[in-house]
């Protein structure tokens, strides 16, 4: 940067700069304010609601797209039923998960609160049990309670459903394909009357990319749908034959790319700063950033 000599901060060139670009510092500013409140805004719709009931089979594979979830910054609130207790121990989830609680079927939680505090839902290890009472809209338990208000009140469910699903070839390999047609087809029938109701059906293996992409579908503020991770904005090439500009500042700010959205390329010097919200906003509307 052009006020960084080695590793010393030279004050008088940065504030040379700031002097002679007041207005775009201001929009700088401006434009940071606006990311740390939908960093804030981001943050808050990111809660799970995660309700275990006992199916084992897929677990190992939806504890470890759970804890990638964490990693995304979702925040869990973790409910194992009865069931769930027979199979999972309350103290392994805690500090597999790093949760302090997990809610049980005799802490008489208000579910009520629970369903609105959260974002999404999700049954990550669904089972025949549970899959048959949601379907035929049983409410005896914490966990089916929670899904029937969930559904009442249009909220977003997914589930998986390996541990439900006759034709998983998990089960097949350890209950064996003894299961009548009839009954394959009670479970089967049971299974498309959830997703009837409008809850998302996956395996477990995909719990992640269906809960992320739900979130970015009707939660997300960034109406950027591309991975920032995977974008080069600053484009090295030197030879791009079309609509260019070339912008002469010293900080390009999201205001500046806005302006100049008509163009395919926007030239600027070596030494410019560009703010990170101008190169989301270049990447909103296809424009190659080329320092010259």
């Amino acid at each position: 940067m052009p006020y960084i000599e080695g590793d010393k901060l030279d004050l008088k060139k940065l504030e040379n700069i700031i002097s002679e670009n007041v207005e775009s510092v201001e929009s700088v500013v401006i434009d940071y304010i606006v990311e740390k409140v939908f960093e804030k805004l981001e943050s808050y719709n990111k809660k799970l609601l995660v309700v275990f009931t006992g199916a084992s089979i897929g677990f190992k594979d939806a504890f470890k797209c759970i804890k990638m979830l964490q990693d995304r910054g979702f925040k869990l609130t973790i409910v194992l039923s009865n069931g769930a207790l027979n199979v999972f121990n309350e103290n392994l989830i805690k500090e597999f998960f790093k949760v302090e609680k997990v809610i049980k079927e005799d802490d008489n939680e208000n579910i009520i609160s629970l369903v609105k505090e959260n974002t999404i839902i999700m049954i990550p290890t669904l089972t025949v049990n549970t899959c048959s009472k949601i379907a035929n809209g049983i409410n005896d338990n914490i966990a089916t309670n929670i899904i029937s208000y969930s559904l009442i009140n249009g909220k977003k469910v997914i589930a998986s459903i390996n541990g439900c699903c006759p034709d998983n070839e998990e089960r097949i390999s350890i209950f064996k394909d003894n299961m009548s047609n009839s009954y394959k087809d009670l479970l089967r029938n049971n299974i498309k009357k959830l997703k009837d109701y409008n809850i998302i059906l996956t395996t477990s293996v995909n719990l992640e990319k269906k809960v992320i992409k739900i979130y970015k579908d009707n939660f997300s503020l960034n109406t950027n749908k591309k991975n920032n991770d995977e974008i080069d904005y600053i484009c090295s090439k030197q030879n791009i034959e079309i609509k260019e500009i070339l912008l002469n500042k010293k900080i390009i700010s999201k205001i500046d790319v806005y302006n100049l959205k008509h163009y395919k390329v926007i030239k600027i010097n070596q030494d410019s700063i560009i703010t990170p919200s101008a190169k989301d906003e270049a990447l909103k509307y296809n424009i190659n950033i080329l320092k010259i």
